[in-house]
């Protein structure tokens, strides 16, 4: 074999021990599996301990290297190559067992390289089966409040998402999770349904020790969609803007608080609704119906126009929106007449938000599965979707050549969620049985107008959150009553542009000429911050954010506007977002503030 050997070494299977060759001229190892043949073909192999694999997985993986082979070669014809093993993830669950195991060792042998995370999980794994469940676990091992969280919580996250939602791991992890408590919630991710779950009935138990602002500031992190459905939407009303955000922040902290109750229950007796806002029709009748679609989503209520400005915005779509109210009873029947202005093929319906709040799509019920909200993480990826197809239609593609210049969002009615928690019925007693859940009854001439009941016509629609005798309970949301979250509907006028609106902010008394990056104003106690606005396309309703206030803008002409800053006194460096209508033109644009005098001292 030594004589007819072209190669460097000459194996020899044998049953004689090396010991036999004691006096031998030539250099003899002894080999006793495939194990020590791959850490002399490629000392590599030593970075793996033998007991990682079988001896059959060793001799898997001998056979793959062939005769001149490295571990190169079995990872380049198995994963692509090695500097791919990071993104080669995302196959994992195709796998077949042996190909697992081979895909944990090749991680070990090249290392990880840009995803400290998965490096961690690796370090923890003594055996392939286990790679997947400390890539879910290891988290759990980091206080979230320690300076490198956010950058491991995103690799994690960034790994989970191209393993596809394997849902028994992502169980098992929601189930372990509890054990932190209240602290659960900056562990979780917005990936998949159950953690979904787990988010709200992590704000069931806890998010009431929260404000709104908290609440937004977390769920960016953990659930975008959710902090966005939570996000101000600016009604020209305060009292409408102060009844929604608290409406929504009931609905996701799963209960009635009762300063609201008593709210609602004012509102039944006074309805300020009627002077605040104008009947639908006073909108409707003023639509350009040309070159136009309407979409019809049933039972889509104000409370989601935070959402839909936001996702708008993501998505470059222009929204114009007119809030008004709805005919009480606030039913599909009833309030149907803005159709009639529409060809039939001019408008898509949308009935998936109604089925859930009103029939429980998805098996959503309050009485047999669920007592928490969790019918919202449906509604808002309908919306989304809706969105995203309306952004279709606007831009046309290949096979659907862009003839609409405008989509009109619209709705019948609104619904409440916090009728069902209140889960009362009235003290009333009625000729005729409640509707619609008990939200309004038919009139009888022997009745007499109940305390929180609106007249209606033939109806009287309950305006708190009690509910007619007779009727059986709703399981998700309600509809049918006069409560601001049930009457109030919005009309949504979305276009699309592909226009870049160049946006920038000066002192006053600066042009475009003089503009610096960082434009800087003085204030003192005679003198008010004040800015101007230039913009390369004149906008309407132009207003800026700064400190989640929002100050108007004065139209002084040819792109310029003037916005008065009262409020900024101290010296510092602060963030101004743009916007025209509730449209965000432009966000976080530097402006720096300084004390007058301030800089004759510094040079002092």
């Amino acid at each position: 074999a030594i004589d007819s050997c072209f190669n460097r070494d000459a194996y020899i299977a044998t049953a004689i021990d090396k010991s036999s060759f004691a006096e031998s001229v030539f250099h003899i190892s002894q080999v006793n599996n495939s194990y020590d043949i791959l850490r002399n073909k490629d000392s590599r192999t030593g970075i793996v301990p033998q007991a990682c694999g079988l001896p059959e997985q060793w001799d898997y993986v001998l056979h793959q290297m062939g005769k001149s082979g490295t571990w190169t070669t079995v990872i380049v014809d198995n994963f692509g190559s090695e500097n791919n093993l990071l993104h080669v993830i995302s196959e994992y669950p195709k796998f077949d067992v042996e190909k697992r195991w081979l895909y944990y060792i090749a991680l070990l042998i090249c290392g990880v390289k840009n995803n400290d995370y998965l490096k961690l999980a690796l370090n923890k794994t003594s055996k392939s089966s286990e790679l997947i469940k400390n890539i879910f676990r290891s988290v759990l091992d980091i206080d979230w409040k320690s300076e490198n969280y956010q950058k491991l919580y995103r690799q994690r996250k960034s790994l989970i998402s191209e393993l596809k939602k394997p849902l028994p791991e992502t169980i098992d992890f929601c189930k372990i999770l509890s054990t932190k408590g209240e602290d659960e919630i900056y562990y979780l991710t917005d990936l998949t349904q159950p953690e979904k779950e787990k988010i709200i009935k992590w704000l069931s138990n806890y998010g009431v020790k929260y404000s709104k602002d908290e609440l937004v500031s977390i769920l960016m992190n953990v659930y975008p969609d959710l902090a966005y459905y939570l996000s101000s939407y600016r009604y020209r009303n305060e009292f409408l803007n102060s009844y929604f955000e608290n409406y929504k922040y009931q609905k996701i902290t799963n209960r009635i608080l009762p300063s609201f109750d008593k709210v609602v229950e004012e509102q039944a007796i006074k309805m300020d609704f009627v002077t605040i806002l104008k009947p639908r029709t006073a909108y409707v009748d003023k639509l350009d119906t040309q070159n136009a679609q309407a979409f019809f989503v049933d039972a889509m209520g104000v409370e989601y126009l935070g959402y839909i400005k936001t996702i708008c915005n993501e998505l470059g779509l222009k929204l114009n929106v007119s809030v008004c109210r709805a005919e009480i009873p606030s039913i599909t029947s009833l309030n149907k007449e803005f159709l009639e202005g529409w060809q039939p093929n001019q408008v898509i319906s949308i009935k998936e938000i109604d089925d859930i709040k009103h029939r429980g799509k998805y098996n959503y019920d309050y009485y047999r599965n669920s007592k928490l909200p969790i019918h919202l993480i449906k509604e808002l990826e309908v919306i989304r979707d809706v969105l995203e197809k309306i952004k279709l239609k606007l831009v046309g593609n290949e096979n659907d050549e862009k003839n609409i210049d405008e989509v009109v969002m619209i709705s019948d009615h609104g619904a409440s969620r916090l009728v069902v928690l209140h889960d009362k019925e009235n003290i009333w007693e009625m000729a005729e049985k409640g509707r619609h859940f008990g939200r309004c009854c038919k009139k009888s001439e022997i009745d007499e107008q109940p305390k929180y009941a609106a007249d209606a016509g033939e109806y009287w629609a309950l305006a708190n959150y009690d509910r007619f005798k007779g009727s059986r309970k709703a399981s998700v949301e309600v509809h049918g009553g006069a409560t601001l979250e049930e009457i109030c509907v919005p009309i949504i006028r979305i276009s699309y542009t592909n226009k870049n609106i160049e946006v920038y902010i000066m002192p006053l008394e600066s042009s475009m000429d003089t503009i610096s990056q960082v434009p800087e104003i003085e204030v003192s106690y005679r003198k008010k911050a004040v800015i101007k606005i230039f913009m390369t396309d004149e906008q309407d309703d132009v207003s800026v954010v700064i400190n989640n206030k929002r100050y108007p803008a004065i139209v002084i002409g040819q792109g310029y506007y003037r916005v008065d800053l009262p409020d900024i006194k101290k010296k510092g460096t602060y963030e101004v977002d743009v916007y025209s209508g509730n449209n965000l033109l432009a966000e976080k644009l530097q402006l720096n503030v300084r004390r007058e005098g301030m800089r004759e001292k510094d040079l002092l």
